[in-house]
């Protein structure tokens, strides 16, 4: 029996390090930490050593360029997986060159197999290289689940926003990826199918 990955996740956003830990939960991998900021990863690191650290881009205090930079000093960059909204080139290769271990999207990393291919990628001490997914077989994530979760309990944009930690405008994008996804046009056929269809029980993220 193989000794299972060990993980570091660092991100300001608590449902999403909820959600990542308890998707993790059905794999070899074990969630040995959780950080809200690079500061509080860079003291987790004084007495344990992960195999992978998941390091968010945009924290408070120090985020995750400050971080990696200092991970780097530390020896540890290969170990890092990035994982952020933003999924520009140009970004990317950025952390890529300063010798991070992979980056991922979150858009895709919320798809958990995509994710769980990345740390096990990055523990062998490869680069994981494939930031932008296309899924042939489109399915919700589990931030989808949630934001329909909370739509069929009548919440309006901004409180939802608030109570996944994202933006309006993320949220706005998710649900035009939500109604591309279930075929249909607008806002309000999704609303109707969601209070009509009962699609608030396709199941509730777990926290």
């Amino acid at each position: 029996m193989t000794n299972p990955i060990t993980v570091i996740i660092t991100d300001d956003k608590e449902f999403f390090r909820n959600a990542i830990r308890e998707s993790l939960k059905d794999y070899d991998i074990n969630v040995i930490a959780e950080c809200n900021n690079g500061i509080e990863l860079l003291k987790v690191l004084e007495t344990k050593t992960p195999d992978v650290i998941l390091l968010d881009l945009k924290m408070p205090e120090m985020d995750g360029n400050q971080t990696l930079e200092r991970l780097c000093e530390l020896k540890l960059e290969k170990k890092v997986l990035m994982v952020s909204f933003h999924d520009d080139p140009l970004i990317v290769s950025d952390f890529l060159n300063r010798g991070a271990g992979g980056y991922i999207c979150k858009d895709d990393a919320i798809y958990i197999d995509e994710l769980v291919s990345a740390i096990q990628i990055v523990k062998k001490g490869r680069r994981y290289k494939n930031f932008v997914q296309n899924h042939s077989q489109p399915k919700l994530s589990i931030i989808q689940k949630e934001i329909i979760i909370l739509i069929s309990e009548h919440k309006p944009i901004k409180i939802i926003a608030q109570e996944l930690g994202i933006t309006p405008n993320a949220i706005g994008k998710q649900l035009k990826k939500i109604r591309a996804i279930l075929g249909v046009e607008s806002q309000s056929e999704l609303n109707n199918m969601i209070f009509e269809r009962g699609l608030k029980y396709l199941g509730k993220p777990k926290k």
